[in-house]
């Protein structure tokens, strides 16, 4: 699944510690463009996390994953909200159509980039990256503990984006009547993470 590496192990003085950072990354067999419209609707009240969904509705967030391109969430702009929680929440901090989205906490200690890479062959690579404060042990703990939940939710993420996307790209040259490579299978170890804390 890649590098692994988190907070322990970190001695600098506070000050001069830099946040812990997280990257998980897939490769979708459609080129940018068609990532596009799944990235800009993506977020709680919109076109949700693209995973099952339970999860997080145990955990009272309340996501609903759209299997379609919703018109009314093309158009994200600085401040619309992508996730809320019983203690803080995530807004737009800043995007370029097709290519990134960024949300982050209000203080911005805490932030999630989705970025979309394009590579040869009219593929994608899509980027799910977060970043949080390093904190003192207690909270290095807790994220050490919460680390597979997120692992297991942002590759369901990955791949509910990736069947997605690869689906409609599949629909739409099948109307023009060409045929596309079914990239790679859910069943490879597709969604690649590294994690790193400290100075990077």
């Amino acid at each position: 699944m890649g590098e692994r590496g988190c907070c322990a192990g970190a001695r600098a003085p506070r000050r001069q510690q830099q946040p812990c950072r997280a990257t998980r990354a897939i490769t979708i067999a459609a080129p940018p463009e068609a990532r596009g419209p799944w990235i800009a609707q993506i977020g709680q009240g919109r076109g949700g996390a693209y995973t099952s969904g339970r999860i997080e509705n145990l955990l009272g967030l309340g996501m609903h994953s759209a299997d379609r391109i919703l018109p009314p969430f093309q158009h994200p702009a600085v401040g619309d909200l992508v996730l809320r929680t019983p203690s803080s929440e995530m807004r737009v901090r800043a995007l370029e159509p097709v290519r990134h989205l960024v949300a982050a906490a209000p203080d911005g200690s805490w932030s999630w980039a989705f970025v979309v890479r394009p590579l040869a062959g009219g593929r994608t690579r899509f980027l799910s990256r977060t970043r949080w404060p390093h904190g003192g042990a207690g909270q290095r703990l807790g994220m050490l503990l919460l680390e597979p939940a997120s692992l297991v939710l942002e590759r369901k993420m990955l791949l509910g984006v990736k069947r997605r996307v690869e689906a409609a790209a599949r629909k739409s040259a099948e109307a023009v009547g060409t045929a596309t490579n079914a990239g790679e299978s859910d069943d490879e170890p597709a969604a690649r993470t590294r994690l790193a804390c400290g100075a990077v």
